[in-house]
């Protein structure tokens, strides 16, 4: 039971740092002050929530665990895409374009009761 502790203490410590990852490179380019708190706001709201579900999962673990994340789950899609395009092709320069594929600019943090891999989780990102 001890192995199920530790996955599911690294899985949620990885998630918490993959949010703050991906809060810092969009506040990297943000200037406007409303939307900083915003994004901080979301952060909190994020992170607040995956370690309720952390806890949970621990507090249920029992001998008929098979994974450790048998009732709630939870995963981050970053809402980021960056894209290396060249500005000229006679000097070779280039610059990062990035795209944001859902209205808000850090992602979603997605809540389910269902366990998925990390393969199908790859997936997504």
């Amino acid at each position: 039971m001890n192995s199920f502790k530790n996955r599911i203490v690294d899985y949620y410590s990885d998630l918490i740092n993959k949010i703050d990852i991906q809060t810092e490179k969009v506040l990297y380019n943000e200037h406007c002050e409303d939307e900083i708190i915003n994004l901080n706001v979301t952060r909190e709201l994020f992170i607040r929530k995956v370690k309720e579900i952390e806890k949970y999962n621990l507090i249920n673990l029992n001998v008929n665990t098979k994974n450790g994340f048998e009732d709630k789950f939870c995963f981050f899609i970053p809402n980021w895409s960056m894209v290396i395009d060249k500005t000229s092709k006679k000097n070779e320069i280039f610059y990062y374009l990035y795209n944001f594929n859902f209205n808000d600019k850090l992602g979603k943090l997605v809540i389910v009761n269902k366990f998925y891999s990390n393969r199908f989780l790859s997936l997504l990102e």
